[in-house]
């Protein structure tokens, strides 16, 4: 019995090896960019962090709905509905497999590390529901902007939309709370689950139609 060989590991330890051993390779990537630290840099990525973060969305969704967006084609709190509804999914996805997976964050030291983070690493919950919802709300608007603003300002939304997810992104890298593979599993989620809200037939609608929320179904 003793030189029987071990039994084969499943896949799912195979899985988390790799990406461990990716997480610790990358500790080198988040090292490099906290070698340009500064006191404007660490304050405009903490800044972004915290704007990436959930407690900043319940906030700025209560305004949307007071402040309104009829001039977009539908009611202002048909809007904020699904965002939360997408909001609430990529909070859901990001936890459970942070739970399931496990996955060390980068290590500190050598990593600066101004906020202790204790759960698992993989994946980025920032850059997944920034992900989402900013691809959500570009779709919502884009209708009303394709036809109401100028080819140049339709350019600087889509640019400030971006800018918005990658401060958030690379603001987890600075602040040296994840690696590389969290940001890209993040981003990558964060682009599936919009896929599966986008759109009269997408997720959100059929949770508010079952709800009787208003609804594109109806």
């Amino acid at each position: 019995l003793d030189d029987m060989p071990p039994p084969p590991r499943s896949t799912f330890w195979l899985l988390h090896d790799y990406l461990s051993e990716q997480v610790h390779r990358s500790t080198n990537v988040t090292l490099w960019l906290q070698q340009y630290r500064s006191r404007a840099l660490d304050v405009y990525f903490r800044v972004a962090t915290e704007c990436g973060d959930t407690p900043f969305y319940v906030t700025v969704m209560p305004l949307l709905a007071w402040v309104g967006v009829e001039q977009y084609g539908a009611l202002p709190i048909d809007f904020v509905q699904r965002m939360a509804l997408l909001l609430f999914a990529a909070a859901l996805i990001s936890c459970t497999l942070k739970d399931v997976m496990r996955l060390p964050r980068p290590p500190a030291p050598p990593v600066w590390r101004p906020k202790q983070e204790h759960d698992g690493g993989l994946p980025s919950g920032h850059t997944l529901s920034v992900t989402a919802l900013v691809l959500f709300t570009l779709d919502y608007c884009w209708p009303a902007l394709h036809v109401t603003a100028s080819a140049s300002t339709r350019t600087a939304v889509l640019c400030a939309a971006a800018a918005w997810v990658l401060s958030v992104a690379l603001s987890r890298l600075y602040v040296g709370v994840h690696s590389v593979p969290d940001i890209v599993v993040g981003f990558v989620l964060g682009v599936g689950l919009y896929g599966v809200f986008a759109g009269d037939a997408g997720l959100g609608e059929h949770v508010l139609h079952a709800f009787g929320s208003p609804s594109a179904l109806d």
